[in-house]
């Protein structure tokens, strides 16, 4: 076995390190938690798949930045991903947030060791870096929308429709940048939606005990009646 080989597999190996580190800090551990993040994989494989077979039909180089954020990433993958939380969310109604930020980090680090094995240590450590909790980000968007107090086919199609707006928000600067079309400004406007989708995500996995929203009991418009005063001790209550 060559150098280079044994770095490739070492990058190989700590790509996918970050997504099982916090794949494992999701409460509560169990085995949905796991085949969430496994069903992560698989939902790279069919977007990789469908992907390939479209890229032959329309060519390459033909997509703009606009195109390419929402048509060729943000849309296949979320419905890739949503379609596997919906396998699993059945089954535990009480934590598809955090299922779905764990099939996400799936995603994510699968996607990572591609990135590694394409384009080696440099676009492995860009993508664990912003691309990881990116993913964990747009999967705590969707859980939250998917676990609201909505009609079931309005929740699917809220999550499936915000997961895919903020992911397509957040790929379009870098495909502008990639095109040679990027600027200070949008840079600094990505900068802020990253750090804002991050500190977003940790709250709703840190502080939120149920993912179900919780509909808050209807209160009586009578006023209240104070209860009758105990009798006092020696003395019979009155009867009617």
């Amino acid at each position: 076995m060559t150098d280079r080989t044994r770095m490739s597999a070492l990058v190989t190996i700590l790509s996918a390190l970050p997504g099982l580190a916090l794949t494992s800090r999701l409460r509560p551990k169990g085995a949905a938690i796991w085949w969430s993040f496994g069903l992560g994989w698989v939902a790279l494989g069919v977007v990789f798949g469908l992907g390939g077979l479209l890229l032959e039909r329309r060519g390459p180089g033909l997509v703009g930045p606009l195109e390419q954020s929402f048509l060729w990433a943000a849309i296949p993958e979320e419905t890739a991903k949503l379609l596997g939380l919906l396998l699993v969310a059945r089954k535990h109604p009480q934590s598809v947030l955090r299922l779905s930020v764990a099939l996400s980090l799936g995603f994510a680090s699968a996607e990572s060791i591609v990135f590694a094995l394409r384009g080696g240590v440099q676009s492995a450590l860009v993508h664990t870096l912003f691309a990881v909790p990116a993913h964990a980000a747009f999967g705590a968007i969707m859980g939250r929308f998917l676990s609201a107090d909505r009609p079931p086919a309005l929740a699917i199609l809220s999550a499936w429709a915000a997961a895919v707006t903020v992911h397509g928000i957040y790929d379009w600067p870098l495909f502008t940048i990639a095109a040679g079309a990027g600027s200070a400004l949008i840079v600094s406007l990505w900068a802020g939606l990253v750090f804002n989708l991050m500190r977003w995500t940790w709250i709703q996995v840190r502080y939120t005990g149920e993912d179900v929203i919780p509909i808050p009991e209807p209160r009586s418009t009578l006023p209240s009646v104070p209860p009758p005063p105990a009798p006092r001790p020696g003395t019979r209550a009155l009867r009617n």
